[in-house]
């Protein structure tokens, strides 16, 4: 009879933790609107970086966002939101280490791509032009 008892006991737990897993309130993140102030820049330029990040779910809860630059995470920050909320996450790259090329910026499963000019090129409308005619997509600031 004890043994019964207690698996009856068990029986309800595991059903239990199973209704509570499936009907309590979780968060659900996307992160969206990644956007870059330049796609060309040359070396000390700052490439101001937007991005929103949304709780679709029906609980709260923390977000890691982490942007890397080519691979490399180069700023990290939690954000804890509630459900339906949003909050837009906003920083400053630094150019002055980056070589010349396209560098690529992520976040999530979001880039975008921005191309540093050796500063020959110091004439913001001669960068874009040799951005423009060079590489048509970055211009158009696809990734």
């Amino acid at each position: 009879m004890k043994k019964e008892y207690l698996l009856g006991i068990i029986v309800a737990v595991a059903v239990l933790a199973v209704v509570a897993y499936f009907l309590w309130p979780k968060p659900n993140f996307q992160v969206s609107s990644l956007s870059l102030s330049a796609t060309t820049v040359h070396p000390g330029d700052l490439v101001a970086l937007n991005v929103t990040v949304t709780n679709s779910g029906t609980g709260s809860g923390t977000y890691k966002v982490d942007v890397s630059l080519d691979g490399s995470v180069v700023y990290s920050k939690e954000v804890t939101l509630d459900p339906g909320t949003s909050q837009v996450i906003s920083l400053n790259l630094t150019t002055t280490s980056l070589s010349s090329g396209v560098h690529k910026v992520s976040v999530g499963s979001l880039s975008q791509s921005f191309w540093v000019i050796k500063a020959i090129f110091a004439d913001k409308r001669v960068r874009e032009a040799f951005a423009y005619a060079f590489d048509y997509d970055l211009h158009k600031g696809s990734s």
